[in-house]
């Protein structure tokens, strides 16, 4: 927790001088203060620009935050009205490792028809209770990387003990459905 650090000479005699300084493992036992000065300077935000100030930041986090995950992979045939599974699963993973990487502790598991992207810790929690452009901007996110719809259940910041996002590995084209034609039963 703590080093010794060089001293100067003092050219006084007796016994040298011992420094010593905080590692950054030193430093990690003390509080800190982030979440409000993250919420200070959102809020500012905010009233210097208004609730698209707060957005455009919450999309530039995001982007920067997954800006790791690959753009280039085809998840979906809209067309054919089908995903391609090993994509979606495969960029799902890209995604929860990229959160994972920056404290989030995600994971993918399958649901039902699709997976699931679940976040287990939220580093923004605080702020995005009172931010909620910073969930919702990370949801955005994640569809667009996908190219399809995704479904999000719930998130930490809400009180939820986890952040679910659903994805669907069946996805319906909405040009191929014609209401009119429904039978009701």
């Amino acid at each position: 927790l703590a080093e010794i650090v060089t001293a100067p000479k003092s050219g006084n005699r007796g016994r040298p001088a011992k420094l010593y300084r905080l590692t950054d493992a030193g430093r990690a036992q003390f509080g800190h203060d982030y979440d409000t000065l993250a919420l200070l300077a959102l809020r500012a935000l905010r009233q210097a620009g208004g609730s698209a100030a707060v957005e455009d930041f919450a999309t530039q986090r995001v982007h920067q935050l997954l800006s790791d995950v690959p753009e280039d992979r085809r998840t979906n045939d809209p067309k054919k009205g089908k995903t391609n599974e090993d994509a979606v699963v495969q960029k799902a993973r890209a995604i929860a490792q990229a959160l994972s990487d920056r404290g989030y502790a995600a994971s993918v598991d399958k649901a039902g028809t699709g997976v699931q992207i679940c976040r287990h810790h939220c580093p923004i929690q605080d702020v995005a209770q009172e931010f909620p452009e910073l969930c919702a901007a990370e949801h955005r996110a994640v569809a667009e990387l996908l190219g399809q719809h995704i479904q999000p259940l719930a998130t930490i910041a809400d009180g939820n003990g986890i952040c679910t996002t659903h994805i669907p590995l069946t996805i319906i084209d909405p040009s191929t459905t014609d209401p009119s034609t429904s039978k009701e039963t």
